[in-house]
């Protein structure tokens, strides 16, 4: 099922350009993982977005902990 164009759209301005949230790869329970390209460097990654706009930083830290070469 694709996602909603404006969840997509909260997701990628709440990131800021520093990744941008291509689509839905998959949910379960506890979450909703997303596909998303980081853009410094340029490479798809996956990731489970923040459901507040606080837990950015949160969601960055997770991301860099399934890949520390990022």
């Amino acid at each position: 099922m694709p996602e909603p164009t404006d969840v997509l759209d909260r997701l990628n301005r709440a990131l800021a350009g520093r990744y941008r949230v291509e689509r839905r790869i998959g949910e379960g329970g506890m979450a909703t993982v997303y596909l998303a390209e980081d853009l410094v460097p340029e490479g798809p990654l996956p990731g489970r977005p923040p459901l507040d706009y606080v837990l950015v930083q949160n969601f960055l830290e997770e991301l860099k902990a399934m890949d520390p070469s990022r």
